[in-house]
């Protein structure tokens, strides 16, 4: 999850995308995931060398410079790059904020925790009442309570940023000398603060959905950290999925099925849940698409998407509460932007499968049988069930005989199974 406000370490851009929440698996992303433009190790000195040496006016080329042509090097995905540029920073000023932030941020982006740790305690140690980021970075990395006072140190700074922001506000408001220009930077610095604090405490919540799960009332706390993610910024779609979750564990089945629609109404057809979900729409007992009173009423997906991962989740818990057919919709089209991604064909396979569609079911199950081979996928629990119901299928005789390329074929149809 990118941070969006102070998300940019001391003064420059986000850098990872891994930094708020638990950590991410790889579930078989394919191909078109962006990835780092590749640069050689000569090549990065050289264009460190050139920035120093090309500076023939004052002010002297510093590490303040060298973190500006960072934050290109990031925006171009030249990693590697970026990384030499924050490191020769920090050679001419060791104690650097922004440059012990920001490469700490990309080394988790580069795989790389131990070094990312090390980078941000540093920071956590020399700018304690700085920089809000760097709490939300290493609350990833700690467990338990010390990652819950982690995030709780991130959340006050990010508070006391907003609250000044509201101040400027106030201020510019009442002022006539305050441009129109500025009011909206300040209201749009503002916004990114409270998604955030937002994002802040849903990864406080999780953290209570995980390494404290045995702790007296972890479930009220974590529904409070939920709700105070929600009132920050009432767009936050994770919220409402993590709130779903957290619901589901406390065996409130109706309140996390009435949370999960209003998340998905945010960014699918009209926002409201009523314009995509019929009352009592669970078709978890009463079949598919055109089940009487449960029918679901058909939009179309707004503009503003949550990133792919984000989708991933609603199906599952779309699935999981019972809207099969939202949920064959959500991948279907999930499988139009990317259709070699494993676990979205393993969710279809599974959804048609549950909907009894059982000659769909056994051809996104191959493709995603075959998807996890030819990938590496690591996760072998969901292989494991892949490989049971493809059996199952093959002997109920529902397998079918695909041509020689048929699988190669399946990932071009992503979105054209029957979800009648």
């Amino acid at each position: 999850v990118e941070l969006s406000g102070d998300g940019r370490g001391a003064g420059g851009r986000p850098v990872t995308a891994a930094a708020m929440g638990k950590k991410k698996g790889s579930k078989g992303r394919g191909a078109k995931e962006r990835s780092a433009a590749p640069i050689s190790a000569a090549s990065a000195d050289a264009v460190v060398a050139a920035a120093e040496t090309a500076q023939a006016a004052p002010p002297p080329f510093d590490a303040d410079a060298l973190m500006d042509k960072f934050d290109g090097a990031v925006d171009s995905l030249e990693y590697e790059l970026a990384y030499k540029l924050a490191a020769r920073a920090l050679e001419m000023a060791p104690d650097h904020q922004r440059a012990l932030e920001s490469l700490g941020a990309l080394c988790l982006e580069l795989g790389r925790p131990d070094d990312a740790y090390d980078l941000l305690a540093r920071a956590e140690e020399l700018y304690p009442d700085l920089g809000p980021s760097k709490y939300l970075y290493l609350g990833q990395l700690r467990q338990g309570a010390e990652a819950l006072n982690t995030f709780a140190k991130g959340v006050r700074l990010l508070q006391a940023q907003r609250d000044g922001l509201l101040m400027q506000l106030e201020a510019g408001a009442a002022s006539d000398s305050a441009g129109a220009g500025e009011l909206v930077a300040l209201q749009e610095a503002l916004a990114a603060t409270r998604r955030d604090i937002s994002k802040a405490q849903c990864a406080a919540a999780e953290v209570y959905m995980t390494d404290l799960c045995f702790e007296p009332k972890a479930g009220e706390q974590c529904l409070g950290h939920l709700e105070a993610a929600t009132t920050e910024d009432p767009s936050n779609v994770e919220a409402g999925q993590t709130m779903c979750s957290c619901l589901i564990s406390l065996n409130r089945p109706d309140e996390a099925r009435a949370v999960l629609e209003k998340s998905v109404a945010r960014w699918w057809g009209n926002g409201e849940p009523e314009g995509i979900f019929a009352a009592g729409s669970s078709d978890q007992n009463g079949g598919g698409a055109g089940a009487g009173s449960g029918a679901l009423r058909m939009q179309e997906a707004s503009e503003e998407l949550p990133v792919y991962e984000v989708r991933i989740g609603s199906a599952k818990l779309l699935l999981e509460v019972g809207h099969r057919e939202m949920a064959a919709k959500v991948l279907d089209q999930l499988l139009a932007e990317d259709d070699e991604v494993v676990e979205v064909w393993y969710l279809r396979g599974w959804t048609c499968h549950l909907e009894e569609q059982f000659a769909d079911a056994f051809e996104a199950l191959t493709k995603a049988r075959t998807l996890h081979r030819t990938l590496g996928c690591d996760d072998e629990p969901m292989l494991q069930h892949i490989e049971e119901l493809l059996g199952e299928l093959e002997a109920a005789g529902h397998a079918q005989e695909l041509e020689p390329e048929g699988e190669d074929e399946l990932a071009k149809a992503g979105g054209n199974m029957d979800t009648s």
